[in-house]
């Protein structure tokens, strides 16, 4: 007591009491994959742990501090998180049947919603798959993606009850209030674009990563998609090679589609271009979409790795793309 009060007198501070660490950093023994909303002010870490029977965790955090934290029973495969901090989590059900007897072996993928506190507001079966584990093609979920209006976008190879596609996603759309349905449309077909792959070729390195990416454009109730595969396309010169985009709307509308360089311009094709080998992909960019505000975001140009703006503007209840100045 007398040598910390001669510190003190002294001038010398007192040792500093240790901070314990915030909740999500006290989960020993996990494993956390983190999930960022659109604008990336949002975090969702989504953490499990090796331990057989412990709980899954998921945790929430506005601009790096904790908004809500909460354990669930079953994991989710997919899952997002928006602006608002709300969560939407698919999982797939599964019977305790033998798989392949389709009248006991169906199992069905269920949606989730947890809103800004933790609280899980609504759940509903969205997919059904009594096909898994057998020689037919079974249900796939490829994403879900948290749009503006609070809206939902399950990404799946099936729209509606027995009808498939290995060619072209299709796309459900549900209010995320009470996962009511808003549209249903298939983003190949509506935007009049040749069939897609529902993943990347196996040669690409990219397991498991769908072909198609969208991302939704913040403050505005639209999405913008990046297609595949580029094209070779005539310009002032000679020809070069372009990467695909288009912005539509949640019903599947057609906005517009935009076509960036991703090579130099060439008198003709170059007859070595191959996509299945890495120099034929050299073009394409990890990174390709930013959210610059409400109604603001760039697209990646794949030749410089430029940033090119565009404003989504609404005009009399529709909306038109604008090259931002």
């Amino acid at each position: 007591m007398l040598a910390l009060l001669l510190l003190v007198l002294q001038g010398v501070a007192a040792p500093q009491v240790e901070v314990p660490p915030p909740p999500w950093q006290l989960l020993s023994g996990y494993e956390s994959q983190l999930i960022r909303s659109t604008s990336g002010r949002v975090e969702l870490a989504y953490s499990v742990s090796s331990r057989t029977g412990a709980p899954i965790v998921l945790t929430v955090l506005v601009e790096q501090k904790l908004l809500w934290q909460r354990t669930i029973e079953a994991p989710l495969e997919l899952a997002t998180v928006d602006e608002r901090g709300w969560v939407a989590g698919f999982r797939w059900t599964r019977p305790q049947s033998p798989p392949c007897d389709h009248r006991l072996g169906t199992r069905f993928g269920e949606l989730r919603v947890y809103d800004a506190r933790g609280t899980l507001v609504t759940r509903r079966s969205a997919l059904s798959d009594s096909g898994w584990g057998c020689m037919s093609m079974g249900t796939t979920a490829v994403d879900v993606v948290f749009l503006a209006d609070q809206r939902i976008l399950l990404r799946a190879n099936q729209c509606a009850e027995g009808e498939f596609s290995q060619h072209h996603e299709c796309w459900s759309v549900y209010d995320s209030r009470d996962l009511s349905v808003v549209a249903r449309w298939s983003p190949a077909l509506a935007l009049g674009r040749p069939s897609t792959p529902l993943w990347l070729p196996p040669e690409w390195d990219r397991e498991g990563e769908p072909a198609l990416d969208v991302r939704a454009i913040v403050g505005a109730p639209l999405v913008a998609v990046r297609w595949p595969l580029p094209n070779w396309r005539a310009v002032e010169g000679g020809v070069e090679l372009q990467e695909d985009f288009s912005v539509a709307a949640f019903d599947g509308a057609k906005l517009v589609d935009l076509a960036h360089s991703a090579s130099p311009v060439r008198a003709e094709p170059d007859p070595e271009f191959n996509l299945a080998l890495p120099r034929g992909r050299e073009w394409r960019r990890d990174e390709w979409f930013r959210s610059l505000g409400s109604g603001h975001f760039a697209l990646v140009r794949a030749l410089d790795g430029a940033w090119i703006e565009y404003r989504a503007v609404a005009d009399q209840g529709s909306w038109r793309i604008e090259r931002a100045p």
